[in-house]
């Protein structure tokens, strides 16, 4: 077998090092292009502002957050999710 330095398990990212700030790049930029191709939705569809926000907790929040909540995030990688939500 063909030793790996990192791998994809359950949709995260897991590498020897155990570093989560690949991780995070990871989904922030697939986060950001998920939120360029609703681009349309956001500004030109007659939805409110409620249903939007729902639709934003449904898919960007959740891509970005899934498997989150066990990992050991340092405050600058917390300050960068954080950031990238406002």
């Amino acid at each position: 077998m063909k030793k790996k330095t990192d791998t994809k398990y359950l949709g995260c990212k897991l590498n020897r090092k155990a570093d989560t700030d690949k991780e995070i790049t990871l989904r922030l930029a697939q986060c950001h292009s998920t939120w360029k191709r609703l681009d349309t939705f956001w500004k030109h569809s007659n939805t409110t502002k409620r249903t939007k926000l729902h639709i934003y907790d449904a898919v960007i929040r959740s891509k970005l957050l899934y498997g989150l909540d066990t990992a050991n995030l340092t405050n600058s990688q917390l300050s960068r999710l954080d950031t990238f939500q406002l």
